[in-house]
């Protein structure tokens, strides 16, 4: 069963155990750090409930390109993310929305769809 971690207006971050998957959606444009004082947060908090060898989706399709000091909140994230021993994240992108140096992660596969996306996480996942 999905557990919610974190449901605001800009972002929703989810963990599904049987999977070991922690799912990230970003809504729309952030205007500032002061929209999201959480975030940092609250990836700490999704990060207390994964075991070793998790996986991430983020599904970016509504994400519109974010201010720089908002970019340095995606690195801390990715800097956590990577300390806590993630093995695989996927990035579902809108076309044209983003270019590949304003998404979140930088060392992702990218897909046009969220069933792709999971679909990989569950075979890379299984075999890596």
């Amino acid at each position: 069963m999905m557990q919610q971690i974190a449901n605001t207006p800009f972002y929703e971050i989810t963990y599904l155990p049987r999977k070991n998957r922690i799912y990230f959606k970003v809504r729309g444009l952030w205007p500032s750090k002061r929209s999201i004082p959480n975030y940092i947060m609250d990836w700490r908090k999704a990060l207390t409930v994964t075991q070793k060898r998790f996986s991430v989706l983020s599904d970016l399709s509504d994400m519109e390109a974010h201010p720089n000091d908002i970019k340095e909140f995606h690195e801390k994230v990715e800097e956590l993310l990577n300390r806590a021993g993630v093995l695989k994240t996927a990035e579902v992108l809108a076309d044209n929305k983003l270019h590949p140096f304003e998404t979140p992660m930088k060392e992702t596969t990218k897909f046009e769809t969220l069933q792709a996306a999971d679909r990989w996480l569950d075979y890379s996942t299984a075999t890596a």
